[in-house]
């Protein structure tokens, strides 16, 4: 008697360690900042090694309004990835936290699947063949975010008491740790923004620096070409000078639109001349419609 329960014991002490190293294996995962399916993947795995019972698994995530499997095991996870699963369906229905659904029976749920993804989760999926499944709720930010599925290809015999409990904490675990990737993300997406706003904020400094330089020498240009038109020229002279002129008058009005943009200002309602903005926005897009054999025609 003694034997057997060190022997229990011991056994316990071994599946603890290996179910405290798969645990730390998916923290290292997500600290090495690898892709979402990448973890989706690992949890699915941990979870299967570690629930009593548990032959193949799978790991559906709502994106919009389906259901689509994001990771698998044992299962054709690139089949099964064009399958679209209803928020009603069995398997994805929305479930209370810290609390399992038990499936034996499939013919309900193959009867809310389309008819080609009938024939995908019967050939990818196996559904024909699965005999008791376990399905564990994941929550992200106290909202349902996905499902892990565990499942039984040999017995229709209910999963022992404490698969329950392990599925709960794979399902836990895999809430926090894909709620702390979520968040990484969000902050490297917040943080690229602040970047490019930086970047335009001092892009706007140094054009409203080039517009101020480039304005003095073209008010002389313009204004010494108009000194020109009042003496008395060759005609040939008189429409180079009014060339000048024009032209002078187009890079000013580019460079005051630059200004405009340049300028760090506030939203807020007002009155616009429409007019003014288009002519603003072609002057400053003539060369590059231009250049693509554009013509605009106000």
């Amino acid at each position: 008697m003694k034997r057997s329960r060190s022997a229990r014991t011991s056994s316990r002490n071994v599946a603890d360690t290996h179910l405290l190293a798969r645990v730390l294996e998916l923290s290292r995962l997500m600290n090495d900042q690898q892709p979402l399916d990448v973890l989706f993947q690992a949890i699915v795995e941990a979870a299967v090694a570690s629930v009593p019972h548990a032959e193949r698994g799978s790991l559906v995530v709502r994106e919009d309004d389906a259901y689509v499997f994001r990771a698998a095991v044992g299962y054709d996870l690139q089949r099964l990835r064009s399958v679209r699963l209803a928020p009603d369906d069995p398997v994805v229905v929305r479930q209370q936290p810290h609390q399992v659904t038990r499936l034996s029976d499939f013919t309900q749920f193959e009867s809310h699947l389309r008819p080609e993804d009938r024939e995908i989760m019967r050939t990818a999926g196996a559904t024909q063949d699965i005999r008791a499944s376990i399905v564990a709720p994941i929550f992200v930010d106290g909202r349902h975010y996905a499902n892990l599925l565990l499942d039984n290809l040999h017995t229709s015999a209910p999963f022992p008491a404490d698969a329950d409990p392990l599925a709960l904490f794979f399902a836990q675990q895999a809430g926090l740790l894909i709620q702390q990737r979520l968040l990484l993300e969000h902050l490297r997406t917040t943080q690229a923004q602040l970047i490019q706003s930086e970047k335009l904020a001092a892009l706007g400094q140094l054009v409203a620096g080039v517009a101020h330089e480039l304005n003095n020498p073209l008010n002389a240009i313009i204004g010494f070409s108009e000194l020109l038109l009042l003496s008395d020229l060759s005609s040939e002279n008189r429409e180079a000078a009014e060339y000048i002129r024009d032209a002078g008058r187009r890079m000013r009005d580019i460079i005051g639109n630059l200004s405009l943009f340049a300028q760090q200002q506030r939203g807020g309602r007002g009155r616009v001349r429409l007019d003014a903005v288009i002519h603003q926005a072609v002057q400053l897009k003539r060369a590059a419609l231009r250049l693509g054999g554009i013509e605009v025609q106000i």
